[in-house]
């Protein structure tokens, strides 16, 4: 269980958690979309590696580590894409997800625009 921030908004999907220096164990982002669709992340302005599950319809569908981008060009930054059509993805500290394959059951209940 991950106590998250929800980004629900463009503005706050689009900051994520760059710009932070550390997350704490335990802790999260949500990002909540109002339609699956494949989408793409990547790591400019942060300081430390996370873990990333897509997620899709209450469950995990990948689960990604992503690590932070050292291009002084942020074009130039690695990107990392779900492996289909997602309506949600966590962020917490790498490694967190090491145990997490695709198929586990997500409970974002509550959390969130279209929470379940």
């Amino acid at each position: 269980m991950f106590t998250v921030e929800v980004a629900d908004d463009a503005a706050t999907q689009r900051r994520g958690l760059s710009g932070r220096t550390s997350l704490a164990a335990g802790t999260g982002m949500l990002f909540r979309f109002d339609e699956p669709a494949t989408r793409t992340f990547w790591m400019p302005d942060m300081a430390f590696a996370v873990d990333i599950a897509w997620i899709s319809d209450g469950a995990a569908v990948g689960v990604d580590t992503m690590t932070p981008c050292v291009e002084e060009d942020p074009a130039d930054c690695e990107r990392w894409s779900s492996p289909g059509p997602v309506d949600a993805a966590l962020e917490v500290p790498a490694g967190a997800l090491d145990a997490v394959a695709p198929g586990t059951p997500v409970d974002l209940s509550g959390l969130g625009p279209g929470a379940s």
